[in-house]
């Protein structure tokens, strides 16, 4: 947590890479006895109310349960920039994000295949047309039988694979050449035991969704004009159960939060990384960053402040105002109530 502020915060998510060599044979037979539960059901969905074993233990999950998807090589998650089908399947930070989390269930497409559904969207990963060849894009589409949005779980190193069923020679999802750069495309290749084809599940942070209600002006924290556009500006406006008003704490750890927003999926963050008094709250693609990343303390009246990780500055209202979209901001701590959020979990 003491990282440089461009360093993201991914890698305080994972074991270290020498326990995890250590642990791989334990990991790779947890998430077999995981995939055989799910092989063996039709119909399981996911879980709702918890979560798969923590890396480096041996307990596998249950059945249908929600798991990240990390590549052996980079430690990164497999992930989808927005749930619309369509949209490309990448590996990118482990930092909580919706398309980041994912269950499988058993596809008709064959007595071992599976399906690898989007727990956001309820989509499904597919080898983009059906196609046999090598350096086919793996894409979010509807799930079904088809060939192309099933896969059977192989041995690969200390991990598993998902092999394609769309061509007669063995293929695989694989991170494109291996690369353990953020952001890299899934593709499909030759399954040769090849380190970008092996993958292994994390538990994903736990989260909640609550809206957050200024102290001051008993408004509630949502994004302007609801856009889900990266620097949409974060406002206060009357409490009116629109989904901008709704947030996801993901909680990292040691107190320090992400802050997802319910409509666009992008996180809280102050903008540019500012360590400016007065520096505007907006929200951005959940990257991991110190600016993307709040510490939540509670107060004694049950409220919390948020405090930016980078700036350690307080989000607050600008001045203090109880005005309909009135900013968002950060600014030293002062004993004014524009900085004390009420979180009141949706449901509760």
């Amino acid at each position: 947590m003491n990282a440089p502020s461009n360093t993201p915060l991914h890698a305080s998510l994972q074991a270290p890479s020498k326990e995890r060599r250590a642990s791989a044979v334990a990991r790779r037979a947890a998430l077999l006895a995981f995939l055989m539960l799910v092989c063996g059901a039709l119909g399981w969905g996911p879980a709702t109310s918890s979560y798969a074993y923590a890396a480096g233990t041996a307990a596998p999950a249950s059945a249908g349960q929600i798991v990240n998807i990390v590549s052996a090589p980079s430690g990164l998650c497999v992930e989808v920039p927005a749930s619309q089908v369509g949209q490309p399947v990448r590996q990118g930070r482990c930092f909580g994000k919706p398309g980041a989390r994912w269950y499988l269930q058993s596809s008709g497409a064959a007595s071992d295949a599976v399906n690898i559904v989007s727990a956001g969207s309820g989509a499904c990963v597919e080898v983009a047309n059906a196609s046999p060849d090598n350096g086919a894009a793996i894409r979010l589409a509807a799930c079904d039988s088809r060939p192309a949005a099933s896969f059977r779980i192989v041995p690969v190193g200390d991990g598993v694979g998902f092999q394609t069923m769309t061509s007669t020679t063995p293929k695989c999802l694989e991170v494109t050449e291996s690369s353990t750069a953020d952001g890299a495309a899934l593709r499909q290749w030759d399954c040769k035991q090849q380190a970008g084809a092996m993958f292994f599940q994390q538990q994903p942070p736990r989260q909640w969704e609550t809206t957050l209600v200024n102290a001051n002006s008993g408004k509630c924290l949502g994004i302007l004009d609801q856009s889900a556009l990266d620097g949409a500006r974060a406002i206060q406006r009357t409490c009116n159960g629109a989904t901008d008003q709704r947030w996801q704490i993901v909680e990292l750890g040691e107190g320090k939060v992400a802050v997802v927003n319910g409509n666009s999926g992008k996180c809280l963050a102050i903008s540019n990384g500012s360590l400016d008094n007065g520096a505007h709250a907006n929200q951005f693609s959940c990257d991991g960053y110190k600016f993307h990343t709040w510490t939540r303390s509670p107060a004694a009246d049950g409220t919390h402040t948020l405090a930016n990780l980078r700036s350690g500055k307080y989000l607050g209202i600008r001045a203090q105002s109880t005005d309909e979209a009135a900013q968002a901001e950060q600014w030293d701590r002062t004993p004014h109530t524009d900085q004390l959020w009420r979180m009141n979990p949706t449901g509760s």
